[in-house]
């Protein structure tokens, strides 16, 4: 079988432009690199969420990219031991190779991240690669996880992911994900000496501002969306520790499916997880931020009058 490496330009293209998003544009909730000798390999660590089990915790693992990316979903592997999902084997998720149908090419690494920083506190669902400590196991856990170092390419958990992350830790998963935001808005000194060109100048970075901001927002509540659905067409396996190993070193277009049919979960089995959005949010905090972005855009409108 090919190398992962030799694939279309395309799909180079493609990542060489995220890992320079993500060196331009890096964010205290996560970081991610490709390995030195394969692009479609990528090694990540991601912060446990705050008011969780995994809260002081870090976590690392594998992101295993098809040769057909962006339009086919990759696989998902952890290697520090979390409490929640299981080690070397690819993990059941909307995101990643068990279920392209929910794939969409605009999902991007870092979007992928800050889903699974998203899901981790879910309830497990007896899906391929769940596990269910309990939350004292779990703690204990993300205290170990500051130890870690990844064999492969030497991160030492305990050096990475270093800024704090507090008030702004929600608003940082925002904000980074769109470069240059904060320059575009400032505007030159030429415009800073016209009032009215600097204030239309501000008022429409702001503006492009905030619709990226609605755009990724919109895309990670579709994410999450989706991954509710997943759990009722995922049939739970055991682990197999003898074959696990094998599995992982595949490329992800090839890994097996499950092939048992799936169970229908009962009706209110996920009603919780429905109700869940991006970064912990309920619905009413949901609506309360669109009514605050709506608003927003209003006011920055007629300031341009």
């Amino acid at each position: 079988m090919p190398s992962p490496t030799v694939s279309s330009s395309s799909a180079v293209k493609r990542l060489m432009k995220e890992w320079r998003g993500l060196r331009k544009e890096p964010s205290a909730l996560f970081d991610a690199a490709p390995l030195e000798d394969n692009l479609f390999e990528w090694h990540f660590t991601i912060r446990g969420q705050p008011d969780t089990d995994y809260a002081g915790g870090k976590y690392h693992g594998r992101i295993l990219l098809p040769a057909e990316y962006p339009f086919k979903p990759p696989s998902v592997v952890f290697l520090t031991p979390n409490g929640r999902f299981q080690l070397h084997k690819k993990i059941c998720l909307s995101m990643t190779q068990y279920h392209p149908e929910h794939w969409q090419p605009a999902w991007d690494i870092r979007c992928m991240l800050l889903g699974l920083i998203s899901f981790m506190p879910s309830d497990v669902s007896n899906s391929i690669g769940d596990i269910n400590y309990s939350p004292e196991e779990r703690r204990h856990l993300a205290k170990q996880s500051l130890a870690w170092a990844c064999p492969t390419c030497g991160v030492q958990l305990g050096n990475v992911l270093t800024a704090d992350v507090g008030a702004e830790g929600s608003s940082d998963t925002q904000a980074k994900a769109e470069p240059g935001a904060d320059k575009a808005s400032v505007g030159s000194p030429d415009q800073a000496s016209d009032g009215a060109g600097s204030s239309t100048t501000t008022t429409s970075a702001a503006l492009a501002s905030t619709a990226e901001l609605a755009s990724r927002v919109t895309t990670l509540a579709e994410l999450s969306a989706a991954q509710t659905q997943r759990s009722s067409q995922c049939d739970p396996q055991p682990a197999d520790s003898g074959t696990a190993g094998a599995q992982d070193s595949l490329p992800a277009a090839t890994a097996r499916a499950p092939t048992q049919p799936a169970p229908v979960p009962p009706a209110n089995q996920h009603s919780r997880r429905r109700e869940q959005l991006v970064y912990g949010l309920n619905k009413k905090q949901w609506d309360s931020l669109m009514v605050f972005v709506v608003a927003m855009i209003g006011i920055m409108c007629l300031m341009r009058l």
